[in-house]
């Protein structure tokens, strides 16, 4: 409802849709290395639980948290509450 409601709807499937556009015209070959700087939160709640050695087989990880609490709309959960995580950067440094 938040979706429709802010009429953000479409964009916040966009990356979903490029990204099946990518494979089907073999732009982006299923399993290639994504070399984009990447920052990954982990939360206890979400769906699918990414390893952190998948990401960093699969993205230029430059830094990966797991988070105490949380899920998909991980903000929910802390509304109005700023709260710090214990993370280092995966390789290298942020810039």
């Amino acid at each position: 409802m938040l979706y429709w409601v802010t009429g953000t709807a479409t964009s916040s499937v966009r990356l979903y849709a490029e990204f099946d556009r990518a494979l089907r015209a073999g732009r982006l070959p299923f399993g290639a290395r994504i070399d984009v700087p990447t920052g990954y939160a982990r939360y206890p709640k979400e769906i699918m639980r990414t390893s952190r050695r998948w990401a960093e087989r699969n993205h230029n990880l430059v830094h990966f948290a797991a988070l105490p609490r949380g899920g998909h709309f991980a903000g929910d959960g802390a509304a109005g509450r700023c709260s710090s995580t214990t993370s280092a950067p995966a390789s290298g440094r942020l810039r």
